[in-house]
């Protein structure tokens, strides 16, 4: 826990050292500090920081960067379960990352915009967008977006009263989640869709999926 905490003040004091300069070398080390206040927990003091990067990003036109930026502001506010303010920016990120076409930039905001919807209780719509960030995922040949995508599409089958689609998404996950190298994150997941299989069948509650 020292080392990890130590590693973030460093990555943090090397980022203060560029932010002397209105220039585009500024704005990146602004938002890398802002990720880095939000990753050690300082959620209030990252959102500034990510907020002034990309108003920095957009007057250097650095678009696939505002796009990130705006991602990891939406992460802020749903640390701060701030679901209406990280709709709108996700949405917002969304249109951004279409316009540029960068694929692996529109399967992260349709994530982040599942999870909103998901959160709100929004389960119709939340399906929508994971139907089309599903292949998305495939074509960038994402393993772990796969994964969690089928994961989330069978939590929120069930918050639907679906139990066979919930079974189905479950089922596709846990089988993506195992034939990935085994890590805590991905045995995680095979963990949580076998508990879920497992609540399904009993009629009881899921466990929900990482929504952040």
């Amino acid at each position: 826990m020292g080392k990890h905490s130590s590693t973030i003040k460093g990555l943090i004091i090397e980022a203060q050292k560029d932010l002397t300069n209105d220039t585009k070398e500024s704005a990146f080390a602004l938002m890398n500090l802002g990720r880095n206040y939000w990753y050690s927990g300082q959620t209030k003091v990252g959102l500034e920081m990510l907020e002034d990067a990309r108003q920095s990003l957009e007057k250097f036109g650095c678009t696939a960067d505002v796009v990130l930026c705006t991602l990891y502001i939406a992460r802020c506010y749903a640390k701060l379960c701030l679901h209406t303010e990280r709709m709108k920016v996700g949405q917002e990120a969304l249109r951004l990352a279409k316009v540029i076409g960068i694929d692996h930039l529109i399967g992260d905001a349709l994530w982040n915009l599942s999870c909103c919807y998901v959160c709100t209780g929004e389960y119709d719509e939340a399906l929508e967008v994971l139907k089309e960030a599903l292949p998305v995922a495939e074509r960038v040949g994402r393993p772990l977006a796969i994964a969690q995508t089928l994961e989330i599409s069978g939590y929120t089958y069930g918050m639907k009263g679906d139990s066979l689609g919930a079974r189905l998404g479950y089922e596709q996950a846990k089988k993506s989640y195992f034939e990935m190298e085994r890590t805590h994150q991905t045995a995680a997941g095979v963990d949580r869709c076998n508990h879920n299989l497992q609540q399904i069948e009993a009629g009881a509650e899921l466990r929900a999926p990482m929504l952040n």
